[in-house]
């Protein structure tokens, strides 16, 4: 099992969105696609995504939930 950093996008309620989680190398990595996903024209109704720490066992991502690291919201950025 590895560990590394995944994102999260949530809708208003705070449910989540997206049904694919991606697991990412570095947290750099991972924050440049968190914001993208954040401000990309979706379907999805997606209001904030959230970066968290994830654990990858070579078939499933599994995210860390006690701790997010960084939150995206549409068109700005949330430390």
């Amino acid at each position: 099992m590895s560990f590394g950093f995944t994102f999260i996008e949530r809708g208003e309620d705070g449910s989540v969105e997206n049904v694919v989680l991606e697991p990412f190398d570095s947290f750099a990595e991972c924050c440049s696609a968190a914001e993208e996903a954040a401000n990309a024209d979706s379907a999805l109704l997606v209001q904030f995504t959230q970066v968290v720490y994830c654990r990858y066992n070579g078939d499933q991502c599994i995210p860390e939930m006690q701790s997010v690291l960084r939150t995206y919201e549409r068109n700005k950025v949330c430390l």
